[in-house]
């Protein structure tokens, strides 16, 4: 009988993971345990507490005794944002695979998992949602749809903007994907459809995608585009991906995209780029802190739009489960999918 531990929190309940499981499980002999990790927090604590996880690793946080003393028979462990750190792993005794409900790994510690022939399976979700997001992030800046329903929801009808003698429509743009994953792949096929001008850079990728893109390196891509789109994960490489050098290498005329993490900017920099005018503006849906304060710098520019972390905010967080049980049934029965690592355990 295969043991099933799932770990439902404030966004993705245990009993959706149930409900996933008891339609898609490849047979009925299997046992649900399940638990539940930062589900009794509203929803700005939970918010809070994603972030921490991303940001400190998920060795940050100590696991629940009575977690730990469920995983030592668990054969499968279905997650969303929960940390699966070192000490629940060392403590697995029959683990075969970790399913995450969720398109970044962040909250896992995948070092371990490689070290003990782990395979992660994840559910690359909200890629399309994400993509999607950043579009219009990206018609939203240039073509100040934001800033000027702010001047009119202030009484103020305002025509004359920070893009004055450059407000060219996203066809006569170029721009600059940083990050060819899943959402900067779909970014790209987006705005290839709409005529665009697409500029790629991915830090240590070597198979390209099949898109008439054209790669540039780190330096030549800054230079080049007039929009920059970050969809790189926050790690320990790329952290302050984007610095002083970076933005002073940007057309003064470029707008900086940011849907990813908002660690991937030097944030000191990115505010002496905007004060100074080094940069024309930006658009970013994740923060150094969140929620902002009232008295944020970035609250009230004319040549900012935010939107407060929904890139990913569709329908289809809750069928994260379903698309990682689909995955976990093509991996059960030795197809190959999104398994993250190892290879070699890529089939049972």
């Amino acid at each position: 009988m295969d043991k099933i531990t799932i770990i439902g929190d404030g966004l993705i309940s245990s009993s959706i993971f149930i409900d996933a499981i008891q339609k898609m499980w490849p047979h009925d002999d299997y046992q649900i345990s399940e638990h539940s990790w930062f589900g009794e927090l509203d929803k700005a604590a939970f918010q809070s507490k994603m972030t921490m996880v991303e940001t400190e690793g998920p060795d940050f946080f100590e696991p629940p005794s009575s977690l730990l003393d469920d995983l030592k028979e668990t054969n499968y462990l279905f997650v969303h944002i929960a940390p699966v750190n070192k000490k629940m792993l060392d403590g697995c005794q029959n683990l075969k695979l970790i399913g995450l409900a969720r398109g970044g790994t962040e909250n896992i510690d995948l070092d371990s998992c490689r070290d003990k022939g782990i395979p992660v399976i994840r559910a690359v979700k909200n890629a399309e949602a994400t993509a999607e997001f950043a579009l219009g992030l990206m018609l939203a800046q240039i073509r100040n749809i934001g800033i000027s329903m702010c001047k009119l929801s202030n009484g103020q009808w305002e025509k004359r903007y920070y893009n004055d003698g450059y407000r060219y429509s996203l066809k006569n743009l170029t721009v600059g994907i940083i990050g060819l994953g899943n959402i900067g792949t779909i970014l790209a096929e987006k705005l290839l459809n709409l005529g665009v001008t697409v500029l790629a850079f991915h830090p240590g990728q070597k198979k390209k995608v099949s898109l008439p893109v054209c790669y540039k390196s780190k330096e030549e891509i800054f230079k080049l585009s007039d929009i920059i789109s970050l969809h790189l994960r926050l790690t320990h490489e790329t952290e302050n991906f984007v610095g002083v050098d970076e933005l002073h290498l940007m057309k003064k005329t470029a707008v900086l995209i940011n849907t990813a993490r908002a660690g991937l900017i030097d944030e000191q920099a990115f505010k002496k780029a905007l004060d100074d005018g080094e940069i024309a503006g930006a658009a970013l849906d994740v923060f150094w802190e969140e929620p902002l304060p009232d008295n944020h710098y970035l609250i009230g520019r004319d040549n900012v739009t935010i939107t407060p972390h929904i890139a990913g905010d569709t329908d289809v967080i809750d069928k994260g489960p379903f698309i990682l049980l689909e995955a976990v049934s093509k991996w059960y029965k030795g197809e190959k999918d999104a398994v993250v690592i190892p290879e070699k355990y890529m089939h049972n």
